[in-house]
């Protein structure tokens, strides 16, 4: 099913114990969307974990610094700049049947959870998530947000034009 934004917002508001998954062969994208997420969960009081079947390449091990590691059961699963579940990879698809959320801004999304949100017209995933941030119900401080955007500003100068709307050099 097809949600809006501030609908996404409202389920994360009210999920507790979140798995938050990104796509095999992570890239920025994929991995700053779910570090922002998880990260942002977590200081919200959520429990979070993340997971990708393949490792995070060293490059990248930074955006999951703050992080803290716990384990539980997941009672709300989100997917992060999955398109298909054939993306999952060998040690997440069991997940692929039970995702509650995804969001992504691939045109080529299929709808293969309860619920989706999709902005094709994003420059990436990472954009969605820091848009999703800036709802009410989930306001998050931008400065820190910001952080888990470098890897997104290094990949896309359209988020770049985007960001700049909001934020200044001098803020971050």
């Amino acid at each position: 099913m097809k949600i809006k934004l501030q609908q996404a917002a409202d389920v994360l508001q009210k999920a507790d114990e979140v798995l938050v998954l990104s796509h095999k062969s992570p890239d920025g994208d994929t991995l700053g969307s779910a570090s922002a997420l998880c990260t942002a969960l977590q200081r919200m009081g959520k429990h979070v974990r993340f997971a990708c079947s393949d490792p995070v390449v060293p490059k990248y091990e930074n955006l999951f610094a703050e992080l803290k590691t716990e384990e539980f059961e997941p009672n709300f699963i989100v997917a992060v700049d999955i398109a298909d579940t054939q993306l999952l990879g060998k040690e997440t698809e069991q997940y692929k049947d039970s995702i509650d959320l995804a969001i992504d801004h691939h045109m080529s999304h299929k709808e293969y959870a309860k619920m989706s949100y999709v902005d094709s017209t994003a420059a990436s995933t990472t954009q969605v998530i820091y848009e999703l941030f800036c709802m009410d119900s989930l306001r998050f401080h931008l400065i820190v947000l910001s952080f888990y955007c470098q890897q997104l500003i290094l990949h896309s100068s359209k988020f770049i034009s985007y960001i700049s709307q909001f934020i200044t050099p001098a803020q971050i």
